[in-house]
Formats: structure tokens, sequence, C-alpha cells
């Protein structure tokens, strides 16, 4: 729940906010192309990683360790340890990652939403 809930509100927030920020006055979300549907979606999954990152380092070391420690102190014991940097290691790959993936994610799933309506329609 930590790490779902906050990680899609800012997966779809992102993208929805870089949407809005590159969609022409008046114009519609339909308009935005390719590249655009692209760009906003990467930026989404970035919003998402960034975000539940953490989490998800505490998960996979939980996970590695087959530890029956809490969460919480898993996280504690990261922080003392390893400091802030400790919580963010690996990122950068994740980022590199996610950007094609998740942008790729959107233009699939916006260019399919136009056609099943065009198709509905007929």
């Amino acid at each position: 729940m930590a790490r779902e809930m906050p990680g899609y509100f800012f997966f779809f927030g992102g993208y929805e906010f870089t949407k809005s920020l590159m969609i022409k006055h008046g114009g519609q979300s339909e308009e935005l192309g390719l590249l655009k549907t692209t760009i906003a979606g990467g930026i989404g999954g970035i919003c998402l990683w960034t975000s539940i990152f953490p989490f998800d380092v505490v998960k996979s070391r939980i996970q590695i360790q087959s530890s029956k420690e809490s969460m919480n102190k898993v996280l504690i014991t990261i922080l003392r340890q390893e400091g802030i940097k400790g919580l963010y290691n690996g990122l950068t790959p994740t980022l590199l990652r996610t950007f094609p993936s998740t942008g790729a994610l959107f233009v699939a799933y916006e260019y399919s939403k136009v056609y099943m309506t065009k198709t509905l329609q007929d």
C-alpha cells in the first residue's frame, strides 16, 4: 500500500500534468501525437519510480535477505548505514528503463482508446 498507491498517484498525475502542459489552448489530448504522448508517459514513469523507489529498495532488501524484520526497521537500518542515498541506489538505470517503456505504454493506451472509440461508433 505504501508503495503502490502513492506511486500510481504520481504515475497518472505526472502523465496528465505533462499532457496538460503540452496541449495547445483549447486542444484535445488526442491531438498530442506520438512523440508528445511518449514524453508525457515517460515523465509519468519517472514520477512513479522517483516517488516509490525508497519503498522498493526496502522491499527488495527484505526479499533478498529473507528478513523477518519490519519494513520500518529495515528502512531505519538503511538510513543509518548508508544514508538517504542508500534508498535511491539503482534509481538511474530504473529511470532510463522506465522512460521508453512507460512512454510506449501510454502510446498504446491512447491509440487503442481512439481506435476502439471510432470502431464502436461505426
